[in-house]
């Protein structure tokens, strides 16, 4: 099952990169980007820098050492190690943005609210948050007995990593197809920390143990 959603996410994300290395903006970006930019209100603007803010790679980088540490702490040393893979892949970003070369949105055709330098594809706004964010909703399954509330955190989640995404597009740093390719391509590598880290011991990763040692 895995390996056929690793497969679906590769090829979607290498169609969405192929198309933004050579079309820039995509057809629709720059309609979806107006019509976001329009909800502006105070609290909708207070809201996306809020997430902005919070899906920032120091955010997301020192929350993963926060994890990495806690798992240790509790002896999870194989989820431990997982997380510290997955910071790495998470630093893939910028590597990523060179190989496409995609620049900003442009000032010309939309409201640039807040000023960034560097490449636009991927956001690494939502890529990174989709590998930590989602590393931790995985996580739950773990750490979490009750139902009602790892079901809770994990689609609270969810709604932070979408708004994370929204939250680049509203800004005007980012077009909609910018955070589409990280959410697929920050997917598609934790989709391969799983399915790596569980083909290599057959203890299979997330799975619920006991905490002694």
């Amino acid at each position: 099952m895995k390996k056929r959603i690793f497969l679906i996410l590769l090829f979607i994300a290498t169609f969405i990169s192929v198309l933004a290395r050579y079309y820039d903006p995509l057809p629709g970006d720059i309609t979806i980007t107006l019509w976001l930019q329009d909800l502006n209100h105070p609290v909708m603007a207070a809201l996306m820098r809020i997430a902005s803010s919070i899906g920032s790679g120091a955010s997301l980088f020192g929350f993963m050492a926060f994890i990495i540490l806690c798992l240790s702490v509790i002896h999870r040393y194989r989820e431990s190690l997982a997380a510290i893979v997955a910071v790495v892949l998470m630093g893939l970003n910028h590597f990523f943005k060179l190989i496409i070369d995609r620049p900003r949105p442009s000032m010309d055709l939309i409201a640039v609210r807040d000023i960034v330098s560097g490449l636009g594809f991927p956001s690494g706004h939502a890529y990174q948050s989709l590998i930590a964010l989602g590393f931790v909703i995985l996580l739950a399954n773990i750490i979490i007995e009750k139902t009602w509330l790892r079901m809770s955190l994990q689609i609270f989640i969810v709604i932070l990593i979408f708004t994370i995404g929204l939250s680049r597009i509203y800004l005007g740093v980012h077009w909609p197809s910018d955070v589409l390719g990280g959410y697929l391509l920050g997917g598609l590598l934790l989709v391969f920390l799983l399915t790596v880290f569980e083909s290599s011991n057959t203890n299979m990763l997330f799975e619920k143990q006991s905490l002694a040692t």
